[in-house]
């Protein structure tokens, strides 16, 4: 079944689908997410083994990323194109259902027979790109799986995928600040010494333990003999250590004559491997060009064992940057460009700093410059970012006399994109917010719109009210946002307010609820974003619902102010020296 077309799926699927993937989007740890997406699933589909396999697109195969539940001695499977439930789906990128795998005419013998019985796969994607797909299944006599079954897993790969990639993007930003890290200590090295040979060591055994490889080499061009000759071997075996290159022979002749960095991860099968290079001698094989003053002056190559993961286009690039280095040591001209280079990075990085101060200054700008006074209630609301810029947003909107919308969002990410999104969707609430509106019918409005012109992969979850201020009666839809909370009284009840419904942003046709409270007098409700339950401490426990819910049961001040200033508070201590991980917003409203 396509991944947007719709099927009635009962409110207690949709719940439980919403919490599930509201444990995996907190999470940025690419291998706890895995675990926790294939748990996620099993516990959604009630089955007793999940696989998700990911999509390697220079093989254009599925390769088992991680399995859960799965016989012993079948953890790691590849699938061709077309072979199997997840070669399948791979092929058609449509998900399948099957009531028997050991009868389906597609099953794989790399499967063993006797073990699945009722099946699902579903592709999982972002947007145009393969990350791979995700399998459940049940045991022989289980429940059949049905179409409501399939299109729930479907949605939850559709999360899943955004996980993943917001996982992926967080490992490569923490990666490339090791690696800036790593080239500033090779440049110390540089400096400080002034023994050439010395230099290039330290810079070779720098680049192998950072790109996790075996041995290294480089090679500089001698224009008398038309050679690439072995300046610096380290860790090469002998018999190809000191072999010279004629230009264009093997892979650091082919660099020399080209100019383009390669990688060749199956180098006995390469058609341009050196008759010098033995079978089975170099496995996975990368090189870039030096360069001095614009002209090749030679090539430095690294190379990798077949049991390590092949080389990547990032793998490509940092050795690049190692190049630069070597070729600094070599000329000592480069090292005035490299520090010029250095000294640009810092005034760019300053540059943005500035940008991003005064786009602060815009979104900050965006909430309220002061929440309103009505006769007989008392607001408050915080915004605390994690970043210089946040996802998160509040609001009150005058709607007709005595009645007012109440408004809290937040962004699935944090930063600059986040930012742009968050003041797209106070323009659309804005714009929307009607007096005589339900509130379901504003986020349905907020939803299309976003649906039509986000193209981002963010999704915005959300709490909407609309209060007679006269009356107390406020009626309230929700976006897959954590739930209000409300405070009764007598006996400082606290009672959170599930509502349901989809964030904003990914189905066309999603559904909203509403429900109607009244608040007497005294009574409040508190609004606040997952920035609050998910704090961290520095034992990893998060500050929870229950924690808040108990919170607010023992503070009883009157001021909705001195109720954030004390949450807020608790939530700080809570979290001690920890880095802030996400935005932190609330919004309070009294019945006086």
């Amino acid at each position: 079944m396509p991944p947007d077309s719709h099927t009635t799926l009962d409110q207690q699927a949709l719940q439980h689908l919403q919490e599930i993937n509201a444990e995996i989007l907190g999470q940025l740890d690419l291998d706890r997410l895995l675990a926790s997406i294939l748990r996620g699933a099993a516990d959604l589909l009630d089955a007793s083994q999940t696989n998700l396999y990911r999509y390697l697109p220079d093989r254009d195969l599925l390769a088992t990323w991680i399995p859960f539940r799965v016989p012993q001695g079948f953890v790691s499977l590849e699938l061709a194109r077309g072979e199997g439930m997840g070669g399948t789906v791979l092929a058609t990128g449509k998900g399948l259902k099957l009531a028997d795998y050991d009868q389906w005419e597609g099953r794989t013998l790399k499967w063993p027979s006797g073990v699945t019985g009722p099946s699902l796969a579903v592709p999982v994607r972002r947007r145009d790109e393969w990350l791979g797909v995700i399998t459940a299944g049940r045991p022989h006599g289980g429940t059949l799986y049905t179409d409501q079954d399939l299109e729930l897993l479907q949605l939850f790969a559709n999360q899943a995928a955004i996980a993943i990639s917001n996982a992926q993007l967080y490992a490569r930003v923490s990666r490339r600040a090791d690696e800036l890290s790593r080239l500033y200590e090779t440049s110390l090295d540089i400096v400080s010494q002034l023994d050439l040979p010395r230099v290039l060591e330290a810079t070779l055994q720098r680049a192998t333990s950072l790109l996790d490889s075996r041995s290294a080499n480089l090679r500089l061009h001698d224009a008398a003999k038309d050679r690439l000759i072995p300046l610096v071997p380290f860790q090469q075996p002998e018999n190809i250590a000191h072999a010279s290159l004629k230009p264009g022979e093997g892979l650091s002749g082919r660099v020399f004559v080209t100019g383009e960095p390669l990688v060749v991860n199956d180098y006995d099968n390469w058609e341009g491997r050196s008759s010098q290079y033995p079978p089975g001698v170099v496995s996975r094989a990368m090189a870039v060009p030096l360069r001095q003053a614009g002209e090749i002056i030679g090539v430095l190559a690294l190379d990798r064992t077949a049991d390590r993961p092949p080389f990547t286009e990032d793998d490509l690039r940092l050795l690049s940057l190692f190049a630069n280095q070597a070729s600094v040591a070599i000329t000592n001209a480069h090292q005035v460009e490299e520090l010029a280079r250095l000294h640009a990075q810092q005034v760019e990085k300053e540059r943005l700093d500035q940008e991003l101060r005064t786009a602060q200054a815009v979104q900050v700008g965006l909430l309220p410059l002061e929440l309103p006074a009505i006769p007989g209630w008392d607001i408050a609301a915080r915004w605390r970012p994690a970043l210089q810029l946040g996802g998160d947003y509040y609001d009150v909107i005058p709607l007709a006399a005595g009645r007012w919308g109440f408004v809290i969002a937040d962004v699935s990410d944090k930063g600059m994109a986040a930012a742009l999104l968050m003041a797209s969707a106070r323009s659309l609430f804005h714009a929307y917010a009607e007096a005589d509106l339900r509130p379901s019918a504003v986020l349905e409005r907020v939803n299309h719109a976003l649906v039509a012109t986000s193209h981002s992969g963010m999704f915005v979850t959300a709490v909407y009210a609309v209060a007679d201020t006269t009356t107390g009666v406020i009626q309230l839809s929700a976006a897959g946002h954590p739930p209000p909370l409300l405070m009764r009284r007598p006996g400082r009840e606290v009672r959170a307010l599930r509502l349901g419904g989809l964030p904003l942003g990914i189905l066309e046709e999603a559904p909203f609820q509403d429900e109607v409270i009244e608040l007497q007098r005294g009574e409040r409700l508190l609004f606040y974003t997952d920035g609050v339950t998910e704090a961290r401490n520095i034992d990893n426990e998060l500050f929870g619902a229950s924690r808040l819910e108990a919170c607010l049961s023992d503070f009883s001040p009157d001021s909705s102010q001195r109720l954030i200033d004390e949450l807020d508070l608790a939530v700080r201590d809570f979290v001690g020296a920890f880095p802030q991980s996400d935005d932190v917003a609330f919004l309070a409203f009294r019945r006086c």
